[in-house]
């Protein structure tokens, strides 16, 4: 776990001190704080996009310090992939994490290769079925849902439905991200919904 010392909610420090838009390690630089995905409440799709994370300098302060932590290895950083909140107290929900964010403890993340975007996309639209749900409660039955246990779903390729399915979720990301949008918490604001 890090230390609530390192971890921030985003609009509780300088917006021109987080990188919010890092494509690699090398972004990182002249920049304090860059997002996190760390669990979050239920929210399918997308979202949950609010926690960012002190790494200046390659993490020294987290490195200096007496906590726990172990910094995660940097090749994974700012990649796309599928998050959740670990820790969940009712149904899961997995979200597409957007690019340039970091991966926690709390908001672990599956990655699949930029070749297969598709298939991301149908492993989310598998991942937020009623399938998945039953499948979870056998595999773990626990309140923590594990990377582990995520690899120990089996999932059927289907050539066939793939693009239908990755076109569907795609739609359901679209629609659950012009919500953040529209969420004044959130970095991506752009317009109050009544507006």
């Amino acid at each position: 776990m890090v230390n609530i010392m390192f971890t921030l909610e985003w609009f509780e420090t300088y917006v021109n001190k987080i990188q919010f838009n890092a494509k690699t390690v090398q972004d990182m630089d002249n920049y304090r704080w860059f997002p996190m995905n760390s669990g979050g409440g239920y929210k399918k799709w997308y979202g949950n996009n609010s926690t960012i994370i002190d790494l200046e300098n390659n993490g020294m302060r987290i490195k200096q310090s007496n906590t726990n932590y172990r910094l995660r290895n940097d090749k994974y950083y700012f990649k796309d992939g599928i998050t959740w909140g670990r820790i969940t107290s009712a149904d899961l929900s997995f979200r597409k994490s957007r690019q340039g964010s970091l991966f926690g403890d709390a908001g672990p993340m599956l990655f699949i290769s930029k070749e297969n975007e598709d298939l991301m996309y149908y492993i989310l639209g598998l991942a937020n079925s009623k399938v998945i749900w039953q499948m979870s409660s056998v595999i773990n039955p626990t309140l923590n849902f594990q990377i582990v246990d995520f690899k120990n779903i089996p999932v059927v390729k289907r050539t066939l439905i793939e693009k239908e399915v990755s076109s569907l979720v795609r739609n359901c990301i679209k629609l659950t991200k012009s919500d953040e949008e529209s969420n004044e918490l959130s970095w991506e604001f752009k317009k109050h919904i009544l507006l």
